[in-house]
């Protein structure tokens, strides 16, 4: 049985922080999404309505695969913005997001694979802990340190497209098999 009684607790020390530096323009990695819960309760309570009028989904990615070890655990930031001129690449951003997490073609009509990528129900928080392939760019700023910002989700056929596991973007012949594959109820990694 555990002891609980925290008066017996020996004080903790901090462990030894690791520092990681910017990411160079144009990277490609993957990353798993983590949302900064938002104040637009009213719509949807993952998003935040700015004071500029605008709405919009702040994420965090956990970079879990890269070609540079280094990178591994490092966090990057992106945004989606809800507006009229920016909506499409938001939600096509999100859709990217659920068919590669779960293996889903493009083309799938497949009822398991337009149940994943209905988000109605859930909203937003239903991408929470999803895996994906990010490109990382580097934004510069005026007065301030430059940062990396994720505004980029790969898809299969987008040149450089890191697949799970690490491997880059299949040849031509394994991209249409890919295609093809129905998409299952399963995430078949955790099976590995």
């Amino acid at each position: 049985m555990i002891n609980f009684d925290l008066n017996e607790v020996e004080p903790v020390t901090e462990a030894p922080r690791r520092e990681f530096g910017i990411i160079p323009h144009d990277t490609i990695v993957r990353g798993i999404i983590n949302i900064k819960r938002g104040n637009n309760v009213e719509e949807d309570p993952c998003l935040t309505k700015y004071s500029s009028g605008s709405v919009g989904l702040e994420v965090m990615w956990k970079i879990c695969d890269a070609e540079d070890h280094n990178m591994l655990g490092q966090a990057v930031w992106g945004k989606f913005f809800f507006t009229e001129k920016t909506s499409q690449r938001s939600l096509g951003n999100i859709l990217r997001i659920i068919e590669d997490h779960y293996n889903i073609a493009p083309d799938d009509t497949s009822e398991v694979a337009k149940s994943k990528r209905d988000i109605t129900k859930t909203g937003l928080v239903a991408l929470e802990g999803l895996e994906a392939c990010i490109r990382v760019e580097v934004e510069e700023s005026e007065g301030y340190p430059d940062k990396n910002m994720v505004w980029t989700v790969l898809s299969k056929k987008d040149k450089g497209y890191r697949a799970k596991g690490g491997s880059t973007a299949p040849k031509a012949s394994e991209a249409s098999q890919i295609a093809q594959a129905p998409a299952t109820d399963k995430n078949a990694d955790w099976m590995d």
